[in-house]
């Protein structure tokens, strides 16, 4: 069941079309992760655990009890070697959107079209190959539309694009905080969260007509702004969206307070040419079993991230294992079937680096203050 997969051929890579622009980005992502002194790792986990996303240095210094040119000297030395350091992710349920995990088995042969086909459509966050040929990737649709990805897909399939799909609604993923480096077997886990997550349960997930839609199209051009590069300066977003700068502070320091966006850091934990990315879907047997999975996913060292689905116990997760630890990561899944914390794997995949593609939220669909589809192609 937990057998590794190897690596993905190379002929897989010329189909989608290698960009030597994501592995670099990710190899220096890894870089400044195993540049982390324990000061860096201090301040890293410090942007973590704020809301802010190290938006507002005064905010760290506080945490730390630092002064704020410590602070400052320690994110520009990581910057200097992963920019961006953090991006904002958008909150979908509070901009009005349904997340959904989308798992796409193409025709044979056909798995380059399908993926322009997907990649050309709106409302995508996050795209990628896997080595078994299927294409990975998550939506957030329009709330009132959730119908429209069903039909892209359908008519995808009706054009013998791709054979077969799953799609798993989803909450907004986790991102566990950051760590020293980790060895298999040992009892490491310093500087990890205090915060526990929240267990997945219906009861749990907010009810969305109890949300206030108080943003417009602007306010979307900022979060996509953000989404580039969640410390981008104020100045340089407003001439961006020709804007003031008062503007810009008042509307960021809205979209925070409001929870529109969260931040995540863009460190890797292990170097990219000696690890695996792996797309895993779980079925637990009780809401409360997937409680407990998510918990031991979240102090895993080489979880990225997760995503609990709302209308079953399922967990999304994607994750990085090295090679050296696949052993030790799939005896440690195995124990969790065993306590009765998995019933079945839906999906194990192997995704390949180099197609990975993230796309910022779609303002231009964003008209009149409600979220518009566009149609589908005729022919």
């Amino acid at each position: 069941m937990w057998a590794a997969r190897g690596r993905p051929p190379a002929k897989l890579l010329r189909v989608v079309g290698v960009l030597s622009n994501v592995e670099a980005a990710l190899t220096r992502s890894a870089a400044a992760y195993r540049s982390l002194t324990p000061l860096l790792l201090d301040v890293v986990c410090a942007i973590w655990s704020d809301r802010w996303g190290g938006r507002n240095i005064s905010r760290v210094c506080r945490r730390l009890r630092l002064p704020s040119s410590t602070v400052t000297r320690a994110i520009r030395r990581l910057e200097r070697i992963a920019q961006p350091l953090s991006v904002a992710i958008p909150a979908t349920m509070s901009l009005g959107l349904a997340r959904l995990a989308v798992d796409i088995e193409p025709q044979p042969g056909r798995t380059r079209e399908c993926f322009e086909l997907m990649v050309g459509r709106p409302f995508w966050q996050s795209m990628a190959v896997c080595a078994d040929w299927h294409i990975s990737c998550f939506f957030a649709v329009p709330e009132k539309e959730p119908k429209w990805l069903t039909s892209v897909l359908g008519n995808a399939a009706s054009r013998g694009v791709l054979k077969s799909y799953r799609v798993i609604p989803v909450c907004d993923p986790i991102y566990p905080p950051p760590r020293t480096r980790f060895k298999p077997g040992s009892s490491e886990r310093l500087n990890t969260a205090p915060l526990k997550p929240t267990p997945p349960h219906p009861t749990n997930i907010e009810s969305k007509e109890d949300l206030s839609r108080g943003f417009d199209d602007v306010d979307l051009r900022l979060i996509e702004q953000l989404e580039l590069d969640g410390r981008m300066s104020g100045a340089r977003i407003a001439k961006t969206l020709g804007l003031s700068r008062a503007a810009v502070s008042t509307r960021i320091r809205k979209i925070i307070k409001m929870r529109m966006i969260g931040f995540r850091l863009r460190l890797l934990p292990f170097p990219p040419s000696e690890s695996n990315f792996f797309h895993t879907v779980f079925e637990a047997p009780t809401w409360d079993a997937l409680g407990e999975l998510a918990a031991l996913i979240h102090t895993l060292p080489y979880t990225l991230s997760y995503s609990a689905s709302w209308l079953s116990p399922a967990l999304v997760v994607r994750s990085q294992v090295p090679a050296s630890h696949t052993s030790y990561y799939h005896d440690t899944l195995s124990s969790a079937v065993e306590r009765g914390l998995i019933r079945n794997m839906l999906e194990n995949r192997l995704l390949v680096p180099s197609t990975i593609r993230n796309q910022s939220v779609c303002p231009e669909y964003f008209v009149g203050g409600l979220w518009k589809t566009p149609p589908l192609p005729t022919n």
